[in-house]
């Protein structure tokens, strides 16, 4: 009877007595759901338990190895950005929280002195009621923790990632190695960055779809909620908020390997460009080098689609706009006014 996207509880007659119930769509809206998160939760500790087991260890230990002594790209710099990382999603769980308690609070004010249809006896309402939305909100809690282990750890992997390529093209400019060894270090990137794509997308896939059906009926409770209802207008902007920030979060980390990608390639042709910095190093091997950054593929994967710029910038265009086509062909609601 208390979700997250919608308001599922509405007033009925009984015996001449007004009381609450709630709607019959349990299946669709928390056993379908939470089979996506088990699915996801599960395959992702499978991957980290048994497949590989070293390959967060030896990502971090070599990001570290490419990490500069000061500057942008130092080690702590790396360390603060994984402590942010680290500290957003502590904060989106004290948010989900707190917008659970939130939505609890506004429905009872909203239904000062209500007759709840639990389908049991109970000679006290009130006391039931707190302990069944307190249970609720401990439940959702181990549901973001888990949420937020798989999103995590792929965001976390993506920035070691874009860290390690910033680095590599430091060390380039340096002319720390030779054509050859560059090459040598930048597959190796290559086939971290292959494994995330392979193993640790596919869960946060997984997470991305049940996130999205959930930002959709939210989207859908805020387009057809009356003005009066406070308790759906509340549920569904928290909602919404909440689905939509952790949605963002693995695109953006995703996003991030791509622009480094991009400086990878700037880099390739500025060495082109340095005479004196590789003054020893033939025209022709340098040539090789570009051609080879720039066909290679380089690009972190979520949905089996690289993430990149100009995606990301599609995607939010084309969001933008059906949300300004629903709002403006739904005239049942007025959404703009309260908004």
């Amino acid at each position: 009877c208390f979700k997250r996207v919608t308001n599922t509880m509405y007033e009925v007659t009984v015996n001449n007595t007004t009381a609450v119930k709630c709607d019959n769509t349990t299946l669709v809206d928390f056993v379908v759901p939470d089979v996506l998160l088990l699915t996801a939760f599960t395959y992702g500790l499978f991957i980290f338990r048994c497949l590989e087991t070293e390959h967060l260890f030896t990502l971090i230990d070599t990001a570290f190895l490419y990490s500069a002594k000061d500057g942008p790209h130092s080690e702590r710099k790396l360390t603060r950005k994984l402590h942010l990382l680290m500290f957003c999603a502590a904060l989106w769980i004290v948010f989900s929280v707190l917008a659970n308690i939130t939505r609890a609070v506004t429905i009872d004010h909203y239904y000062p002195d209500p007759k709840i249809l639990w389908n049991i006896h109970t000679s006290n309402d009130e006391v039931f009621w707190s302990v069944m939305v307190s249970v609720s909100t401990l439940g959702f809690l181990v549901i973001d923790c888990a949420s937020v282990a798989v999103v995590l750890g792929y965001s976390i992997q993506a920035q070691l990632i874009t860290h390690m390529i910033d680095g590599f093209c430091q060390e380039l400019l340096g002319h720390s190695w030779e054509i050859d060894e560059a090459i040598q270090h930048l597959m190796r990137i290559r086939n971290f960055l292959t494994k995330v794509n392979k193993h640790f997308a596919r869960a946060v896939t997984i997470l991305l779809f049940r996130f999205s059906t959930s930002t959709i009926g939210a989207l859908y409770t805020m387009l057809n909620v009356e003005r009066s209802d406070w308790p759906g207008i509340v549920s569904s902007v928290l909602s919404l908020v909440q689905w939509i920030t952790i949605s963002a979060f693995p695109i953006l980390m995703a996003s991030g390997v791509y622009m480094a990608y991009v400086g990878l390639r700037k880099t390739s042709l500025e060495m082109r460009a340095r005479p004196l910095t590789y003054k020893t190093t033939s025209q022709l091997d340098l040539d090789s080098f570009i051609v080879f950054t720039s066909n290679l593929d380089m690009t972190a994967k979520l949905c089996c689609i690289p993430v990149t710029s100009a995606m990301f910038a599609g995607v939010t265009f084309v969001s933008l706009a059906v949300l300004y086509l629903l709002l403006d062909l739904d005239d049942s609601v007025n959404v703009i006014n309260w908004l």
